[in-house]
């Protein structure tokens, strides 16, 4: 279970505080060697999460964006460009607080529940008057390079500029366009994959026996490296599954369209004669497939809803009974594919509206 960081300190607290938090009006760290150099802080919540939720003080996911997360919200809703900007040391709690672990109950963080919500609040809007769009960027900021991790293909240093007017913006970072939170979860997802591992180092001090049992595994690995190469690959299957339903297929060599049931695991692809079909009768790896969409495709074979899938032995055209699906079968196939054309299109219905 992940969790936020602890520090020690001596409080003054507030006559309102709740379960799980306390909101301090003071607090202070206290240094015992030197009692009079103490630092003083001012905070509006402190959150206790180094238990189970069994404890009576433990501050869950949800509490924490019910006081940080539902506010940011609704002052996106007010017009106001609202950024909660996160910081402390490595192992302090930030990636948990922020994203959590979006395939445990009750563990998401304030980011996928405010994507959650935001679209709740959008079905509840009863006002017809109104529409909405939503686009999502997903980028790195590491030793001052700037990666966009929804085109991961993209592998230069992104640029940041400032408009005299929209203010700071990151040069060419992608937006694609979504339509529900599973839009978003699957992109983060896509997004997270991309993210290359950091290294994280630790101060050690070695002896002379360490240094050299040390040189003499590196000796022994590099003669080891140079007469075999491995080439191991870990694929790790999504506990989610993206989507799954009936589609429509079409192979080379066969007697028209086959109807059969997909279940998308990313990154494989399963296949069914029948959603009560117990075996798998084909699976796909997209990680070494290709997914393609094309409008003069669909225009050349008068067929629509229409997408390809095409791997390293044989391509699959499949077909979606609506447009709706096809684009929601093109999010769980390659997300950022779908979130390209979604962008396209929602710029193109918006361009003669322009002025």
């Amino acid at each position: 279970m992940g969790g936020r960081g602890l520090l020690m300190y001596e409080s003054y607290r507030n006559q309102s505080s709740k379960q799980g938090r306390d909101v301090l009006l003071h607090l202070a760290i206290v240094n015992p060697k030197q009692p009079k150099d103490n630092k003083s802080f001012n905070f509006d919540y402190s959150y206790w999460s180094h238990t189970s939720p069994a404890d009576i003080n433990y501050a869950s996911q949800v509490q924490v964006y019910k006081d940080i997360g539902e506010e940011m919200l609704l002052h996106a809703f007010e017009g106001y460009n609202v950024c909660i900007f996160a910081y402390g040391q490595t192992g302090s709690g930030k990636s948990y607080t922020m994203m959590g672990k979006q395939d445990v109950k009750d563990q998401q963080g304030i980011i996928p529940l405010l994507c959650e919500d935001l679209f709740t609040k959008f079905n509840d809007n009863g006002d017809n008057s109104k529409s909405y769009s939503v686009e999502v960027s997903y980028m790195e900021i590491y030793c001052e390079r700037v990666r966009d991790l929804l085109n991961p293909k993209n592998k230069g240093n992104l640029r940041v500029r400032e408009h005299p007017l929209m203010g700071p913006y990151v040069e060419d970072l992608s937006k694609l366009a979504v339509t529900s939170y599973n839009d978003i979860q699957d992109l983060m997802d896509s997004g997270n994959k991309a993210r290359p591992p950091m290294p994280r180092s630790r101060a050690v001090s070695p002896s002379p026996d360490t240094l050299q049992d040390a040189e003499k595994k590196s000796s022994e690995s590099r003669a080891r490296s140079r007469r075999f190469f491995p080439d191991i690959q870990e694929i790790r299957v999504s506990p989610i599954v993206s989507k799954k339903g009936y589609l429509h297929f079409l192979e080379p060599n066969t007697n028209g369209w086959v109807k059969r049931f997909v279940v998308v695991r990313r990154p494989y692809v399963y296949i069914y004669n029948t959603e009560r079909d117990s075996v798998e009768r084909a699976i796909l790896n997209l990680s070494s497939a290709q997914v393609e969409y094309s409008e003069d495709q669909q225009a050349m074979l008068k067929t629509p809803y229409t997408f390809a899938v095409c791997t390293e032995h044989r391509g699959i055209l499949l077909q979606a009974i609506n447009d709706k699906e096809m684009h929601d079968w093109l999010y769980a196939f390659n997300p950022l594919l779908a979130g390209t054309i979604r962008s396209k299109l929602s710029r193109r219905r918006a361009g003669p509206m322009r002025m």
